[in-house]
């Protein structure tokens, strides 16, 4: 069956936890509304829009990351609410 947003919240955790990354409170609040956002279509609810999202905030979060002149470490892993991006930005098929 499809998971729900805090389900989807916690995949999204665990890929990026794979992958040496944080999110914090701003993300996460960012992760679950962007996930509530979305239109609830066949096979909405699994791993891979997870995945997508992660895959886009982590690019995100590299082009955030070259504005900072000497990033901390707890910067370079850890995904905001601006890494995640707008609801919004979605693009419907």
């Amino acid at each position: 069956g499809d998971y729900d947003n805090d389900e989807l919240l916690r995949i999204f955790e665990l890929i990026a936890g794979n992958h040496g990354y944080d999110i914090d409170d701003s993300g996460s609040d960012a992760v679950v509304a962007w996930f509530a956002a979305q239109p609830r279509g066949h096979g909405f609810g699994n791993g891979r829009a997870a995945r997508n999202l992660f895959e886009a905030s982590v690019a995100r979060h590299a082009v955030r990351l070259v504005e900072i002149e000497d990033p901390t470490d707890e910067q370079l892993m850890t995904l905001t609410g601006s890494d995640i991006g707008p609801p919004a930005e979605v693009a419907t098929s």
